[in-house]
């Protein structure tokens, strides 16, 4: 339940390690009643039982040991997904066990560093996020898996099942009731369209009369317009006419 030893680029101290577990500590506690420390879980379990492997004093309760926490933290580790990756197993769609190339990570730091990398390890063997899909790769692998063709095709049938499976038979009650009030949608306004319409079409009819009656007033008009540049005209020979007599006179 503590950290295994092989994990550390050194040895740690054997101060440092766990009597209950035997490995280094993690999560340090130590117990009131005798100051000795264990992983966090250890103590759960001997307070569980009420006694202490070492000393066998009856113990009610623990402390944080933030020293040997801080101690801890800050030795060298090396990533859980660095060492010997010949015996890695993915495992393909169909779940089968399938070698991973001896691909290792070399990152190396804090032990308190390690969790927050073992989350974003390339070399950390994880499971597929598609329900229902049971291939396993390294991370750095899985978004090839994801946009991958035969992934692809995998995801969307698994999708597709489980869409089916879930809502299949209340989409089709669905369906059912939309049909129903689309048919009592149509019956309940087919009345008032049809008095849209019949409104509709006297207000064309409306606006037709009128414009006609306007047409006609323009044409009429546009006669006596035509009637009084006649007259004009007339009067203008006559003019030109009294000009040639007196102008013979």
């Amino acid at each position: 339940m503590g950290h295994a030893v092989d994990i550390f680029t050194s040895q740690p101290p054997a101060c440092y390690h766990c009597a209950v577990c035997h490995d280094v500590l993690q999560s340090a506690v130590s117990f009131k009643e005798c100051g000795h420390s264990f992983c966090e879980e250890c103590a759960k379990a001997c307070l569980r039982s009420k006694t202490r492997p070492n000393c066998r004093v009856e113990v009610m309760g623990f402390i944080p040991n933030f020293i040997v926490r801080e101690a801890i933290g800050s030795l060298e580790v090396k990533c859980l997904n660095g060492g010997d990756a010949s015996n890695k197993r993915a495992r393909g769609n169909d779940g089968e066990a399938v070698p991973v190339l001896a691909d290792v990570c070399d990152w190396t730091g804090k032990c308190n560093e390690l969790q927050n990398h073992e989350k974003v390890c390339d070399f950390k063997m994880i499971r597929c996020s598609v329900n229902g899909c049971n291939h396993e790769c390294l991370r750095k692998d899985m978004n090839g898996h994801l946009s991958g063709g035969d992934g692809f095709l995998l995801h969307l049938n698994l999708m597709k099942r489980s869409i089916t499976e879930r809502y299949g038979f209340k989409m089709d009650v669905i369906l059912q009731r939309m049909e129903i009030m689309k048919k009592n949608i149509m019956s309940s306004h087919k009345i008032e369209l049809e008095d849209m319409k019949t409104a509709y079409d006297e207000k064309m009819e409306e606006m037709k009369e009128a414009y006609d009656d306007k047409l006609e007033d323009m044409e009429r008009k546009i006669e006596d317009m035509e009637r009084s540049m006649n007259q004009v005209s007339e009067l203008k020979d006559q003019i030109e006419s009294l000009k040639r007599e007196i102008a013979e006179l």
